[in-house]
């Protein structure tokens, strides 16, 4: 879902992605948040309280930067971890497929 509010005892919140039933958030963290709206000690601070406030209700927050997007995997981990998706071990093959070991079985 895109842009979830939540409300918090802070007020009203807007995550960039969201998951309700699911309580977890995405969030997009770029520069231009942090440096060109208001002094950066600031966003970091207003930050800081609205993820304890979210967590406080049982939210997730996962942040990520626009270069993790060339990592989709990263992504991927990082959501399925906060989705609480289980992990699918990767088995190998009871018999050697052909080729895998040099011979043909």
């Amino acid at each position: 879902m895109l842009q979830l509010d939540v409300a918090t005892p802070l007020g009203n919140y807007r995550g960039d992605f969201g998951w309700e039933q699911q309580k977890v958030i995405l969030e997009f963290d770029g520069r231009a948040k942090y440096f060109e709206y208001a002094p950066t000690e600031e966003v970091i601070f207003e930050e800081r309280r609205r993820e304890k406030a979210l967590q406080a209700q049982g939210w997730k927050v996962v942040r990520i930067e626009w270069d993790d997007l060339s990592r989709p995997w990263d992504v991927d981990r990082k959501l399925k971890e906060a989705l609480d998706v289980p992990r699918v071990e990767r088995r190998k093959p009871a018999v050697p497929l052909l080729g895998s070991n040099g011979t043909a079985g």
